[in-house]
C-alpha cells in the first residue's frame, strides 16, 4: 500500500505592496500560485526536470551543491504527479573478488503537487529507503518554486504545513472530508498506467 504525508501550502506576502508581474498582472497568490501550475505543466509538456538541489557539507565541512533527479509524469487539471529520486549508495561483493564495492542506488519516492485554488496541498510519499524524512522532499519541491518564479525576490513567501494525518490515500481523504473540513469531489490517480486495485495497491 502506498502511503502519503499531507502537506497544505500557501503563498504569503512579507511586505504589504502592489507589484506587478508580466503583462502588468498584480502580482497576487493566485496569480504566484498560476505561476506554480504554468511551470510545472512546461516541465511535462518539455519533458525537463525541476531544479532540484541542495547545499549539503561533506565530511572536511567544504559545501557542495546535490542535485536530485526527477520527472513530471504526469498532471491533470491542476494536479501534478512528480518523481524524486534520492541518491545513495549500495556495498555489493562481487563474484570472485574478495574487495567490496560501492555502486549508486537511486531509490524514488512519488510527490503529488495539486494547485487547485481551493486545494493547494502537496502529498508526499512516505517511503524511508528514498528519503527518510518527508519534509525535505517538500523542501526541495519549495526551495526550487521559490528560485525559478522569483517569489523572494517579490517578498513573499510559500509557506507549509504538515497536516495531521499520514496513511494510504484513501485515510487522507476520509480524514480530511471528515467534520466538512475538506471536499473531494473526484480522484482518479494512475501510476505507471496502472491504476490501484481493488485493496488500494
Amino acid at each position: 500500500m502506498i502511503n502519503f504525508v499531507f502537506y497544505k501550502y500557501e503563498l504569503n506576502q512579507l511586505v504589504e505592496q502592489t507589484l506587478f508581474g508580466p503583462g502588468h498582472v498584480e502580482v497576487t497568490e493566485d496569480y504566484l500560485n498560476g505561476r506554480i501550475a504554468e511551470d510545472l505543466q512546461t516541465k511535462l509538456d518539455n519533458n525537463t526536470e525541476l531544479n532540484l538541489y541542495e547545499f549539503k557539507k561533506n565530511k572536511k565541512g567544504e559545501e557542495y551543491s546535490e542535485s536530485y533527479t526527477n520527472e513530471v509524469s504526469m498532471a491533470d487539471n491542476g494536479i501534478f504527479i512528480i518523481q524524486v529520486r534520492n541518491n545513495k549508495h549500495k556495498t555489493y561483493m562481487p563474484k570472485d573478488q574478495n574487495i567490496a564495492q560501492e555502486v549508486g542506488h537511486f531509490p524514488f519516492c512519488w510527490v503529488l503537487v495539486d494547485t487547485r485554488p481551493e486545494s493547494k496541498s502537496i502529498l508526499v510519499q512516505l517511503k524511508h529507503d528514498a528519503f527518510g524524512n518527508p519534509d525535505d522532499v517538500v523542501a526541495l519541491i519549495t526551495t526550487y518554486l521559490t528560485r525559478e518564479l522569483g517569489i523572494a525576490s517579490m517578498n513573499w513567501v510559500i509557506k507549509t504545513t504538515k497536516r495531521l494525518c499520514v496513511g494510504s490515500i484513501w485515510d487522507i481523504v476520509r480524514i480530511r472530508t471528515a467534520d466538512d473540513k475538506d471536499r473531494v469531489k473526484t480522484l482518479s490517480i494512475t501510476v505507471d498506467k496502472k491504476r490501484a486495485n481493488e485493496n488500494n495497491e
